[in-house]
């Protein structure tokens, strides 16, 4: 058994979490993004945060793709990569009321946050984890309220690994 299906079955039996574990992965081009990966924008007809596309895998177990276009989170554009950081950004203004109290915190807090360089950026998918470390396998999937369990049948295929 691959080390993915078997860290995926592994979870399923001795965790079984609420809501689907999740992969992630940053595709650089849009050719590799998984043909099934629903878009916000051209899907839902709606721009999302990242939270709310991490919750929708997690909760639905939908593999979502996430690039410029789907995000209307501008904390998450900058932080991924996918737009230049602004001043108002690197000033603390957008952190000052939400998650701190003055400018001056928020500019510490925004220089803290990990960010992705314009190389590293690209669309963002996310989805179960099971599904991606199965997708080029013969497959089962079940998905209940409290549990999501995977069966695979091997195949010669390499598993795909996004």
């Amino acid at each position: 058994m691959d080390q993915l299906a078997k860290y995926a079955q592994e979870l399923d039996t001795y965790v079984r979490t609420d809501s689907f574990p999740l992969g992630i992965k940053v595709f650089k081009q849009e050719a590799d993004i998984p043909a099934k990966a629903k878009r916000p924008l051209r899907d839902l007809q709606n721009r999302i945060t990242i939270c709310q596309g991490i919750s929708m895998a997690r909760r639905y177990g939908w593999t979502l793709a996430m690039g410029a276009d789907d995000l209307s989170c501008p904390i998450a554009l900058t932080a991924f990569g996918l737009e230049p950081v602004l001043p108002y950004y690197e000033e603390g203004t957008l952190a000052c009321g939400m998650y701190v109290d003055s400018p001056e915190a928020g500019a510490l807090t925004e220089a803290d946050v990990p960010k992705f360089s314009p190389e590293e950026s690209g669309t963002i998918v996310v989805g179960p984890y099971c599904r991606t470390a199965c997708t080029s396998r013969k497959k089962v999937a079940s998905a209940t309220r409290s549990r999501t369990s995977c069966a695979t049948k091997l195949s010669s295929q390499r598993p795909m690994r996004n």
